[in-house]
């Protein structure tokens, strides 16, 4: 049996999978601001799940940057939806709880593994995924593995504008709509905001095309369901100058599961389990 665990900026998704491939019911909890508290919720919906049964091995994701030996969290609080939880020993923590080994990645790399190998990009040899969600993350996946990397991938990071010093992230995600507008970004249907918000996003995809070269990319998040697709392939078309086509854009398939889905991928790929 293993546990399966999304360890995100509002919610915290956790499911088991008793035969390392399908997973089953899924819980989410809203994700607390205190570190010992998020670790009590994940134990005690384990215990909830599991039946009582002992885990072989857990695996999951966590938003923001990660120590080199996925341990811990370690961006500047300043800048973390999770801020109470920075520097603070996660994989020690729950591998103490669970009494197993517990394997670190970021949330968004975990998504686009679970994207890459059961969901929209399945069958591509390269595959950038980009989600538009609280934040905006993303990942470089080839040949169904998370590609190498020093500190992971920050898509959302990227400079658009230079002048004022813009971040895609502080553009398109859902903080940064609730700061412009004071509303969750859902509840918005100015449709001049959205096409705004898709020439952005395709500014953002332009430079995920000429870094990252891949041969799809995969668009997630709940803020991504309100962009209208259409409209980002139009720009991204007006904005791309070197390469003769574009690659295919896609809506993501695997909802609230992608990470889990990748938390499981990711299991099966370390030689320690």
């Amino acid at each position: 049996m293993y546990l399966l665990f999304d360890i995100g900026g509002t919610n915290i998704r956790i499911a088991v999978s008793s035969d390392g491939k399908e997973i089953g019911e899924v819980l989410s909890i809203p994700t607390p601001q205190d570190f010992d508290e998020g670790i009590k919720e994940i134990i005690d919906a384990t215990g909830t799940l599991s039946g009582g049964n002992k885990f072989k091995a857990a695996a999951g994701g966590i938003r923001e940057v990660l120590s080199k030996d996925k341990a811990m969290l370690i961006n500047d609080p300043k800048h973390s939806r999770i801020p109470g939880w920075m520097g603070k020993p996660v994989k020690e923590k729950l591998e103490d709880s669970l009494n197993c080994p517990v394997f670190l990645e970021n949330d968004s790399a975990l998504v686009a593994l679970g994207e890459a190998i059961h969901g929209a990009g399945k069958g591509h040899k390269i595959v950038a995924y980009i989600t538009v969600s609280t934040g905006v993350g993303g990942a470089r996946i080839v040949n169904c593995r998370i590609d190498q990397n020093c500190w992971g991938f920050e898509p959302g990071q990227q400079i658009i504008d230079f002048k004022d010093v813009t971040y895609l992230e502080d553009e398109i995600s859902g903080e940064s709509f609730k700061k412009k507008y004071g509303r969750e970004a859902f509840t918005i249907t100015d449709e001049t905001i959205w096409e705004r918000s898709a020439k952005i996003l395709s500014a953002g995809l332009n430079n995920v095309l000429v870094f990252w070269s891949p041969d799809i990319i995969v668009l997630g998040g709940g803020v991504m369901e309100s962009i209208p697709l259409e409209k980002v392939k139009m720009h991204l078309k007006d904005m791309v100058r070197k390469y003769p086509h574009l690659p295919n854009l896609v809506r993501a398939k695997l909802g609230e599961k992608g990470g889990l889905y990748g938390a499981l991928e990711y299991l099966k790929q370390n030689p320690r389990v």
